[in-house]
């Protein structure tokens, strides 16, 4: 008998199954991850996001638009991008999961840098670095106020850039 029978119903352990192992895949592939290899890691997270959604399971759900945002983030593809970004943070803002969120801004505020929104990019990375202070994130707190000390040296306001510069610093220095 499986130890997992009694605590688990089986749809769910065979799922938990099918996470581990593309986890496992796709750890794998981010090491050597090309161009090209980028095009086949979302046909894995169709199935993953499929599945998720026939489930309602928003912890896989989640997994999955991330992978989404990611790899539509990192091809240019701002359709879907824009697509399953929305979502996200619709579903994000729904479950509570304020890292997962601030993810997602610093996504979109790297989309409108490439656009060369400048302020609309400030915008979305304060509001991420926001919810990081919020969750005390000290990692990502500092990645934050690097990012907005990069835009305020893109405004030409040196003074903030280097305060907000030596402020991520200490933060990432631990």
């Amino acid at each position: 008998m499986n130890i997992f029978s009694n605590r688990f119903p089986i749809s769910v352990f065979t799922l938990l199954t099918q996470l581990i192992l593309l986890i496992s895949f796709v750890g794998c592939q981010n090491s050597k991850t090309s161009n090209k290899e980028l095009i086949k890691i979302p046909n894995d997270v169709d199935s993953l996001y499929i599945l998720a959604k026939e489930t309602k399971n928003d912890s896989l759900i989640n997994l999955a638009l991330k992978s989404y945002i990611k790899t539509y983030y990192r091809k240019q593809d701002w359709k879907p991008f824009h697509e399953y970004l929305k979502e996200h943070l619709s579903l994000t803002s729904r479950i509570g999961d304020t890292t997962s969120y601030a993810r997602t801004l610093e996504y979109k505020a790297g989309y409108f840098n490439k656009q060369n929104e400048i302020d609309s990019a400030y915008y979305y990375y304060a509001q991420s670095l926001k919810l990081y202070k919020a969750t005390q994130d000290s990692l990502n707190i500092g990645f934050g106020l690097l990012n907005i000390a990069i835009i305020q040296k893109n405004f030409r306001d040196y003074p903030r850039s280097i305060h907000n510069l030596k402020q991520s610093l200490l933060f990432m220095e631990g």
